[in-house]
Parts: C-alpha cells; sequence; structure tokens
C-alpha cells in the first residue's frame, strides 16, 4: 500500500485486467478491492519466467534500508459499548438484575464488561456506534448494500438491539444510493 509494485505473470490476460468491462458483481468487488493499488502487470511468456519463485524476485536491498511493518488495527468499538451502557437506563437494570441473580442467565450474560442477548452483542438504543454499525454491514465494499433482508440477516447474526428492523429499514430508506 502506498507504493507502486509489478505484477509479473504468465497469463497474458490479466494485462487488461483494469481496462476491462466488468459485468459480474464478484468482478466488482474484486476490482474495487485492486483499484486502491499502484500496480502494472507485466506480461511474460512461461518460458522466459524461468524463476518462479516470488522470494528471488524481490529489489536488492543493500544499497537502501527497507522498513518492514506489520499493521495493528486498534479497535475501540468495544470501549465505545461500554461507554454507552452507562447511560442505558434499561441496560443499568439489566446489569444489575444479572449481578443479583435476578434474571435467568440464558438469554442475558456479561463478559468482559459487555452485555450479551442469547450470545449477541447489546447495543444499547442509545449507542453512538449503532450508526457505524449499519454502515459497515450495509455500506462496506464486502456487503455491497445487499438491501434490507441481508442487511438484517447480517446484523442478528451477531448482533441485538431493540427496534433493529425499523432501525435498518429506516437506514436504507435514507440511504441515497439504494
Amino acid at each position: 500500500m502506498g507504493q507502486a509494485f509489478k505484477v509479473k505473470t504468465d497469463q497474458e490476460s490479466l494485462k487488461y485486467l483494469l481496462e476491462l468491462w466488468v459485468g459480474t458483481p464478484t468482478q466488482q468487488k474484486w476490482l474495487s478491492k485492486l483499484i486502491r493499488y499502484d500496480f502494472v502487470v507485466e506480461f511474460r511468456a512461461g518460458r522466459e519466467n524461468l524463476v518462479a519463485d516470488a522470494l528471488s524476485r524481490q529489489e536488492d536491498t543493500t544499497e537502501k534500508g527497507t522498513l518492514w511493518a506489520i499493521y495493528t488495527p486498534i479497535v475501540n468499538w468495544a470501549d465505545q459499548l461500554k461507554d454507552s451502557y452507562k447511560t442505558d437506563p434499561e441496560i443499568q437494570t439489566i446489569m444489575q438484575q444479572l449481578d443479583q441473580e435476578t434474571i435467568g442467565s440464558l438469554k442475558y450474560h456479561l463478559r468482559g464488561g459487555i452485555l450479551y442477548y442469547k450470545h449477541r452483542f447489546y447495543i444499547s438504543q442509545s449507542s453512538p456506534i449503532k450508526n457505524d454499525i449499519l454502515n459497515y454491514i450495509h455500506d462496506s465494499p464486502s456487503s455491497r448494500h445487499t438491501g434490507f433482508e441481508r442487511t438484517l440477516k447480517r446484523a442478528r447474526r451477531d448482533l441485538f438491539w431493540v427496534g433493529m428492523k425499523s432501525d435498518i429499514q429506516t437506514y436504507i430508506k435514507h440511504y441515497e444510493v439504494c
């Protein structure tokens, strides 16, 4: 990322990868990922491609230094989720009932300060991360604006909040692209 590179291949059709008409959703998904990179595809016939080992094709770095870094994303959504619990009276009541063991632990449980409902993350009604979640499960390149039913199904797999269905309907209805 951020550095130009060459892709050497024995597949001549890949030379025209960025010039092709993209027809299928799968092609569109992969092309949207590839377009972020600065690369050139070079065709090299199989008989000319004597060394097929990627490690042997690395640049000679004896004259210049090379910095190798590993990117680790910092996840702060869990902290935002815990903070939203502090201001939601309904969640405070549920957490007190869990502490006093007056609520059935089959539906709710608390782990690491995060509340779960039927093994799904419990999101507060007033949580500021609801929009981020909807953005991710509906707008991200991997989800491809799949519509209401698929977005709802994807959300219900890992998340729970009161009024989820109507929130997703409203979000999609007011989304210009959809």
